[in-house]
């Protein structure tokens, strides 16, 4: 392993920090502005009285979404070396 590889992987680190962050801010900006359209989500996201449970559940909701794309790159790295 040389300076690039290590470069190129604190690159790729910071990326993924910086997109969950991203995406964690997407989600606070829907629930807080009320434009999921789901009522079963609506109704979760009503019943948390603190910050601190609404962040939670917020981020939840960041993970999940930040998988589903970790796992869309793998396959594609996978299928195209």
């Amino acid at each position: 392993m040389n300076d690039g590889d290590i470069l190129f992987y604190q690159q790729e680190y910071f990326m993924g920090i910086a997109f969950f962050f991203a995406v964690y801010y997407f989600w606070k900006f829907v629930f807080e502005h009320d434009l999921i359209p789901i009522a079963t989500v609506k109704k979760r996201w009503s019943d948390r009285k603190t910050d601190a449970d609404k962040a939670i559940f917020i981020s939840t909701w960041a993970a999940n979404t930040h998988h589903c794309i970790i796992y869309l790159a793998v396959y594609l790295v996978f299928k195209n070396p």
